[in-house]
């Protein structure tokens, strides 16, 4: 999950994806956010960036 904090959410925020690239990691972003619910059932913690794009 540091690579989303470090790398990729910085690179799409400051418009430095391509945007394959940049529509990709909204696919990520909103896959996380369906997740959720599993990902707090299972007692992991959330995601370190914000999931809306």
């Amino acid at each position: 999950m540091s690579r989303l904090r470090l790398d990729l959410d910085p690179a799409y925020r400051l418009g430095q994806m391509t945007p394959e690239q940049a529509e990709r990691y909204r696919r990520l972003l909103r896959r996380l956010e369906d997740l959720l619910p599993v990902i707090e059932r299972l007692g992991l913690t959330r995601p370190p960036v914000p999931l809306q794009p």
